[in-house]
């Protein structure tokens, strides 16, 4: 009987557990957990093993809850493109969907009272400006430029969480938090042209509709190719070593070349194409890049 009741139990929490991935997006965000790991590393090796748990764990409940909050207010958007949004497919209401989003949002504030003062207002400040991307009366996303801005700003924040978490504020920090926003707001305009026709319905005029299709690739090669001189300044400065300046060169150049070739084919299938294969590229240049701190020094 016992074991029959402790069935039931793993049944019922497998599920709920299941729908908490899915209403999270864990399986959209968990790449993006490579911003803090490189501020992690960047500030040194972690001194700590309970501290690297900490910080990693702020930076995950933050990315919960911002894709969180974002399906309680993409619905109709969401709909029209079938993102695995359960609000939208009416597994639960806006409310229970706000509630949910109340909880990373609370252990993200929690777990940042663990480390140290310096990483708390980053930390605010990416929530906030998370919030006012996807929430009326706000809304953000609305905006063109800002829109793409604010997006790249948000989750380039994360690094400054993690570095934050083990060391004071540089400059070079700050250098390597612009560069790093000039890598994913290309991906934010990718992920605005996937969306461009339901966001036309949705009124949401962000800066791919501004831009269009062909001047928006423009714009993203633009993004990367400003990174370059960055990542040479750094380098210039001694904040950076010889392996780390050649590896945030080598990515955007290469990258560049995935965008310029979808200058003459801006299809549904082919943004998607291109948007998987930039985010499987970010995440073996963050491996890289994570070696590279971890093993060979500055």
């Amino acid at each position: 009987m016992g074991a029959h009741y402790f069935m039931v139990f793993l049944g019922r929490f497998a599920q709920i557990a299941f729908m908490g991935f899915r209403f999270y997006r864990v399986s959209n965000w968990c790449y993006l957990t490579g911003f803090c790991l490189i501020g992690i590393f960047y500030s040194g090796l972690p001194s700590s093993i309970v501290l690297f748990i900490v910080a990693t764990a702020i930076s995950s409940f933050s990315l919960a809850y911002l894709y969180s909050v974002n399906s309680c207010f993409d619905i109709e958007t969401d709909r029209e493109t079938g993102v695995d949004n359960l609000i939208s497919q009416g597994a639960i209401s806006f409310r229970q969907g706000c509630l949910l989003s109340a909880f990373p949002l609370m252990m993200a504030v929690l777990f940042s009272l663990l480390v140290a003062t310096g990483t708390f207002p980053f930390l605010l400040i990416a929530l906030a400006i998370g919030t006012a991307y996807s929430a009326p009366p706000i809304r953000l996303k609305a905006v063109p430029v800002l829109c793409t801005i604010v997006n790249g700003a948000t989750l380039s924040l994360l690094f400054l969480v993690g570095y934050t978490s083990f060391s004071a504020l540089t400059l070079g920090a700050l250098q390597l938090f612009i560069y790093l926003c000039l890598l994913e707001m290309p991906s934010q305009l990718v992920h605005e042209m996937i969306h461009s026709e339901a966001d036309k319905k949705q009124k949401v005029n962000t800066t791919a509709l501004k831009l269009g299709s062909k001047r928006t690739v423009v714009v993203a090669s633009l993004m990367l190719l400003s990174s370059i001189p960055v990542a040479g300044y750094m380098y210039l400065s001694h904040l950076i070593s010889s392996p780390l300046f050649v590896a945030m060169c080598a990515f955007p150049a290469i990258t560049i070349l995935l965008f310029l070739r979808r200058y003459d084919n801006q299809s549904l299938e082919a943004m998607k194409s291109l948007r998987k294969k930039y985010r499987n590229a970010g995440v073996a240049f963050g491996l890289i890049f994570v070696f590279i701190l971890m093993f060979v020094k500055g």
